[in-house]
């Protein structure tokens, strides 16, 4: 690699021998050509762990997308990326678990047929900047909470439950949801039911608690501080 003085005439950008020339900064670089191109991308076998990552990545995002698209209005808005990220970085993680197929072609819905997967997905929360913090116990479909730690100055706690049905395979599902049970910051501990959902054979069962602060005003109760809600898979199994 070697560097060019300018001299105010113009700098092409290749020259003999298989040499290219680029800028960098506020000077330009000669080098020899990577050979890269979007046609070896796509065939060569040097690139064959790009492509499976490439194919794997984008079925993971289509299905995270679904399930997200389902939870809106339940998932914080506010810090929305960080949400999308950590969706994405764990369903890749559970991905691995599919044994079924080669890498490149392994499927979500294969990995949650394992025991191993619906454990790691119980207790996956999706908001990464929650300030909740609490334990969790489902037992005959309804959830025992204990609040540990909650956002400083919090007023009242809204707690609402959902059930989600997703299919991994069609990517899309359905949605199941309670309606808000309120109580005040010092209370500890929770007990509620979730919503009856029958199954059905058929995806994969969430069971998600989402807690919100609420302010009172008048009798009237309104959610606010939506970036530090929690909401979190207390439960999974197959529908």
């Amino acid at each position: 690699m070697a560097k060019i003085i300018p001299t105010g005439y113009p700098i092409p950008k290749r020259i003999g021998g298989g040499l290219v020339i680029y800028k960098l900064e506020h000077d330009y670089i000669i080098r020899t050509q990577s050979g890269f191109t979007s046609k070896a991308l796509k065939k060569s076998p040097k690139y064959a762990n790009c492509r499976h990552n490439a194919s794997e990545f984008g079925r993971v995002s289509k299905s995270c997308k679904g399930l997200r698209d389902l939870l809106n209005g339940i998932l914080p808005r506010e810090n929305n990326l960080a949400v999308v990220n950590s969706l994405t970085k764990k369903m890749r993680s559970l991905m691995v678990f599919d044994t079924q197929h080669e890498r490149g072609e392994r499927l979500l819905a294969s990995a949650f047929e394992q025991a191993d997967v619906l454990q790691q997905m119980q207790g996956y929360g999706f908001n990464p900047d929650s300030g909740f913090v609490f334990t969790s116990e489902v037992k005959k479909k309804q959830l025992r909470l204990a609040l540990i730690q909650k956002p400083l100055g919090l007023q009242c706690v809204g707690i609402r439950m959902h059930v989600v049905n997703y299919d991994f395979t069609e990517m899309n599902g359905q949605l199941y949801s309670g309606d808000w049970h309120i109580e005040r910051a010092r209370k500890r501990l929770l007990r509620y039911p979730f919503p009856t959902v029958e199954p059905n054979g058929e995806g994969v069962l969430l069971f998600i608690v989402e807690l919100q602060s609420f302010e009172e005003l008048d009798g009237t109760f309104t959610p606010v501080r939506g970036k530090e809600k929690a909401v979190e898979v207390v439960f999974c199994g197959l529908g």
